[in-house]
């Protein structure tokens, strides 16, 4: 399996899907926002950012993918390992991701940029 690395991240993310928006009670984060990988779950599960700011995602179990569903990003991360993994979002929008090894446990997420 290949690991893609922070800075190669930082080029491929060029991620564009249209989507819903996110519910009333989502507040947009200006500096960015971390998501946690733990088993079967990210939390939380909608991370709502402005755009041109970064979220990062860090297992603090096990070993899980981020894997946006419209390419661009599909990283490893694990505890023992590469236990981190960000991206910029520039484009408003809604980004769905999943878990690769969790799917079946509807391990997924998305990111709002408002």
């Amino acid at each position: 399996m290949k690991r893609i690395t922070a800075g190669a991240i930082a080029a491929v993310i060029a991620v564009v899907i249209g989507g819903a928006q996110a519910s009333a009670g989502d507040t947009a984060g200006k500096s960015g926002r971390n998501v946690s990988a733990t088993n079967y779950e990210f939390t939380p599960k909608t991370a709502s950012v402005s755009a041109g700011s970064r979220v990062t995602w860090t297992a603090k179990q096990g070993r899980h993918t981020v894997t946006f569903k419209s390419g661009g990003l599909d990283a490893v991360i694990d505890t023992s390992g590469d236990a981190s993994v960000s991206a910029k979002f520039k484009r408003p929008g809604t980004y769905k991701y999943v878990c690769r090894f969790h799917k079946e446990k509807d391990m997924r997420g998305k990111v709002v940029v408002k």
